[in-house]
C-alpha cells in the first residue's frame, strides 16, 4: 500500500492532483470517486493503513520498545488538505505554509495521549536521534537543532525561541510569539498567540517590535551568509 502512495505521488506532481489506489477509493461509496477530497480522503486512509502496518511490523518483531517513530509533514497543507485557521497553505512563509503535524511514538519514553505546544522544528531530528542511539556528535560540531525528547517527555520548555526562513525573495522572522513576513503574497507583524490565523497586522501599532524582528532577521542572514560550505544553499 505504501508503495502505491508514492507511485501516485508522481501523477500529484504532474498536475493530476491527489490519486489513491481504487481499492481506498471504493471505502468512500456515497462520494464522486473523481471529486479531489475524495481522493483526498482515500489517500490519507491508506497512508493510515500503511503506517498501521508498520507499527504492527515493529510490536510483532519486538522492536516496538526499542524503536523511536516520528511523523511529520514537510511543510504545510494546500488544496484539498485544508488549513484553517491557517493563513495560506505550501509554498507561502504564512503559517499555513510552515506549521506541520508532528507525531512521535516511543513505549516507554514518550507518555501516550499527550501533546506540546512548544516551538519546536525539524531542527531538531537529527539531534533527537543520535541521543535515542546513545551517540554524541563531535565537542566541536554546531547542530542548528537540540534533542527535543525531554521537551516530548514533558520534562523541558523548549529552549527555541525563534525561528527564521527565507524562500527566494520571501523571509519571515519569529521571536516568542510575534512573527515579522516579508513576501509579496502580503506581510506585517502577527502576534501567533493570539492571532494565529495572521489576520491582524501589528507593524503599525507596534513599529519597534517590527523593527526588532528585521533586524534579528538581517542578523540571522549576515550569519548565514559568513557560513561555509553553504552547497546548493547559498542562494536559498
Amino acid at each position: 500500500m505504501a508503495l502505491d502512495v508514492r507511485r501516485e505521488s508522481g501523477a500529484a506532481r504532474a498536475g493530476v492532483g491527489v490519486q489513491a489506489p481504487a481499492e481506498w477509493l471504493a471505502r468512500y461509496p456515497e462520494r464522486n470517486p473523481t471529486n479531489g477530497v475524495t481522493r483526498y480522503l482515500a489517500a490519507v486512509t491508506c497512508l493510515d493503513a500503511a503506517i498501521g502496518e508498520l507499527l504492527d511490523l515493529l510490536r510483532n518483531l519486538d522492536l516496538e520498545q526499542n524503536t523511536l517513530v516520528m511523523f511529520f509533514s514537510d511543510n504545510g497543507g494546500s488544496g484539498n488538505g485544508g488549513n484553517a485557521p491557517l493563513r495560506a497553505g505550501k509554498g507561502t512563509l504564512f503559517e499555513g505554509g510552515l506549521r506541520v503535524p508532528f507525531i512521535a511514538r516511543w513505549p516507554g519514553h514518550i507518555p501516550a495521549n499527550t501533546q506540546t505546544d512548544e516551538l519546536l522544528s525539524t531542527l531538531e531530528v537529527f539531534p533527537t536521534v543520535l541521543a535515542a542511539a546513545g551517540i554524541k556528535p563531535p565537542s566541536n560540531l554546531a547542530l542548528d537543532g537540540f534533542n527535543m525528547l525531554p521537551v516530548l517527555q514533558g520534562e523541558a520548555k523548549s529552549s527555541r525561541s525563534e525561528m527564521f526562513w527565507q524562500m527566494r525573495e520571501d523571509s519571515a522572522a519569529r521571536v516568542g510569539s510575534y512573527k515579522w513576513v516579508a513576501s509579496a503574497k502580503g506581510g506585517g507583524l502577527f502576534d501567533l498567540s493570539a492571532d494565529l490565523g495572521e489576520k491582524m497586522d501589528l507593524s503599525a501599532a507596534k513599529p519597534e517590535l517590527a523593527a526588532q524582528l528585521r533586524q534579528r532577521l538581517a542578523g540571522w542572514r549576515k550569519q548565514m551568509e559568513a557560513t561555509e560550505p553553504r552547497g546548493p544553499f547559498r542562494d536559498y
